[in-house]
């Protein structure tokens, strides 16, 4: 099963959905299917760190020269929770996070 069957363009250029979160139902509970999958934006995210004398190569977008720096596929984000005893017997608990905290 894919988080992102809605197919979400997670490309920085054109609009297919490459990037795939996947996992087994049946054998990967800690997915937070509510949760779903995000789609962070990777151009406007990344501006606010530039720092080098150079324009930010993502405004105007160049797709060439933003790759150099960073990638040509947005991030994603999903959830898993592990505060239940996991699959390997182990009991461990993270923080979650959404996807303003990726930033």
């Amino acid at each position: 099963m894919s988080l992102n069957d809605e197919c979400r363009a997670t490309n920085t250029i054109g609009k297919k959905p490459y990037d795939h979160v996947m996992f087994s139902p049946s054998f990967t509970k800690e997915v937070d299917r509510a949760f779903d999958m995000q789609v962070v934006d990777l151009v406007p995210t990344m501006e606010a760190f530039w720092n080098l004398p150079t324009p930010y190569p993502g405004n105007p977008y160049d797709h060439n020269e933003f790759r150099k720096y960073y990638s040509d596929h947005h991030l994603v984000v999903f959830r898993m929770n592990t505060a239940l005893r996991d699959d390997d017997g182990v009991v461990s608990v993270t923080r979650r996070e959404s996807p303003s905290d990726v930033q």
